[in-house]
């Protein structure tokens, strides 16, 4: 996720550190389409998955150490594969080792709890 900033200012009497104007304007996401097993980065933020007839997994990277890290992982095709969405090594996903998407436009929204991932929302 990357802020859109529309200005900056100096902060303080160090010129050379610069805040954001405005913490309250739109962030950009990043929008990636994947259709082969994917491992996740922290530069992924909404992933759309297209299946075909495929089991596609996208494994997360480890929780540890980017706690509140969220992603937005979609089904974006009507074919007969599924999205297996894998914790890296034992980290789990509201308790379960992985979590799946079977149909078109089911996604799931999860974070880093810096342990394990949570489910924010789905449908």
């Amino acid at each position: 996720m990357k802020h859109a900033f529309s200005s900056a200012k100096a902060d303080g009497g160090d010129a050379t550190l610069v805040k954001p104007s405005d913490w309250n304007a739109f962030h950009i996401f990043d929008v990636q389409a994947v259709s082969t097993n994917t491992t996740l980065t922290t530069a992924h933020d909404i992933v759309e998955v297209t299946t075909g007839s495929s089991t596609i997994t996208l494994t997360l990277p480890t929780a540890v150490g980017i706690k509140g890290k969220p992603y937005t992982l979609k089904k974006v095709d009507s074919g007969t594969g599924s999205v297996l969405i894998d914790g890296a090594g034992t980290e789990t996903i509201e308790g379960l080792l992985n979590y799946s998407l079977v149909n078109q436009w089911q996604y799931v929204e999860i974070y880093s709890d810096n342990a394990n991932w949570k489910i924010k929302g789905n449908n």
